[in-house]
């Protein structure tokens, strides 16, 4: 196996610390992003075939959005940090971080692994604040041993009044929840759930026609095509069924496909022309000098494709593939907009005829309207 340059590297400073003391253990967890920032793969370019972004990206961007409100925190470690077990965790944090940075594919992602780190880093300096708070108009008194003398005069500096900051440890840990909180929602129940809702839709409803329809256990055989960008769903993972075989079809947008300058990947074909990219695939072959498959395609049991695009090819599902639109789901926020109080007697359908569909809408205190993107499901 390969480790390549990233991996050598990560082995070498983490041996360093072990033989040296500083770090009496190491857990390994190796990342799927090695597979695209190793050498071999930086050296051919491969990344690159994903987006680029500039060299500083992790620093100004990656780190910020991995910390969210730990970033402070975090910042006023570096700068008071001066014992060797902390050091220890910052020398392996800064390599980390610069070596990735070589690479021009980037991603927040390609941070967690450090993210553990981080966070004993900030709930240091977190743990330093709760337990000076009460003691901040003293100088002299010691709280703990290892308190070092900088915290105590960057924090008397700073606040200079103790009222101005929650008396005990736990209303720290409160407002640092409720901070976080709003994220978490954000994030778990609202962007980008689709996927996840679509394949659970889906395993729901294949599990009920296979019973309906199978005879002396015959194994039902079904047939899901997925019209969308690169990973855009994950696929066997979510829709196993018990009593049917399901063949799942993704657009390719593989590295072979990126990184051929002769050909036009399916995902690139498809969101380039929809329409024709179903004639091809489905009615009569087009030479468009696409990268589809010369066999047409049998109509899929399920076919799941976005919002936007089931506009441009809705007709041809129904009209000629002869499927019907049976699930359609909330999948993230496609944009924010003042909300408009529309005449007595206007449906909703007349208050989004500008848009391409009349997307799902959501109004906040009756200011913004939310508008969602959605995931359709035709059958």
């Amino acid at each position: 196996m390969d480790f390549g340059l990233y991996h050598s590297w990560a082995i070498f400073i983490s041996m360093y610390y072990l033989v040296s003391g500083k770090i009496r253990c190491i857990v390994f967890s190796p990342g799927i992003h090695f597979d695209i920032i190793t050498y071999p793969s930086l050296h051919s370019g491969q990344g690159s075939l994903y987006g680029t972004h500039p060299f500083l990206w992790y620093f100004y961007a990656g780190i910020p959005a991995i910390c969210g409100m730990l970033l402070p925190f975090f910042l006023w470690e570096i700068a008071t940090i001066n014992t060797n077990p902390r050091l220890a965790l910052l020398g392996i944090i800064a390599p980390y971080i610069v070596l990735h940075s070589f690479s021009g594919h980037k991603e927040f992602r390609f941070l967690l692994p450090i993210l553990p780190l981080i966070c004993i880093l900030a709930g240091h300096v977190m743990y330093q604040m709760a337990h000076m708070i009460d003691d901040a108009a003293s100088t002299d008194s010691v709280i703990d041993s290892n308190v070092d003398i900088k915290y105590k005069a960057y924090f008397k500096a700073l606040i200079g009044n103790k009222s101005l900051l929650p008396s005990t440890p736990k209303m720290l840990l409160v407002v640092l929840i409720l901070l976080n909180y709003p994220h978490l929602f954000y994030l778990s129940l609202i962007h980008q759930r689709g996927p996840i809702a679509v394949n659970r839709y889906l395993a729901s409803a294949i599990d009920q026609e296979a019973q309906q329809v199978s005879q002396n256990d015959e194994i039902q055989q079904y047939s899901i095509h997925y019209l969308m960008g690169c990973h855009s769903v994950p696929s066997y993972s979510h829709i196993h069924v018990s009593n049917a075989h399901v063949n799942a079809w993704h657009l390719d947008c593989s590295p072979d496909c990126r990184s051929n300058p002769k050909i036009v990947c399916e995902s690139d074909a498809f969101l380039s022309d929809p329409s024709e990219f179903i004639m091809s695939v489905y009615g009569d072959s087009v030479d468009n000098g696409c990268a589809v498959e010369d066999v047409v395609k049998e109509p899929p049991s399920f076919l799941v494709v976005m919002q936007n695009d089931a506009v441009a090819i809705g007709n041809a599902l129904t009209d000629q593939l002869k499927m019907t639109r049976v699930a359609s789901f909330r999948h993230t926020i496609k944009s924010l907009s003042w909300h408009h109080h529309s005449h007595p007697g206007a449906s909703n359908y007349d208050q989004c005829l500008s848009h391409e569909r009349c997307h799902d809408v959501v109004t906040l205190f009756s200011l913004v309207d939310i508008h969602f993107d959605h995931m359709e499901v035709y059958h």
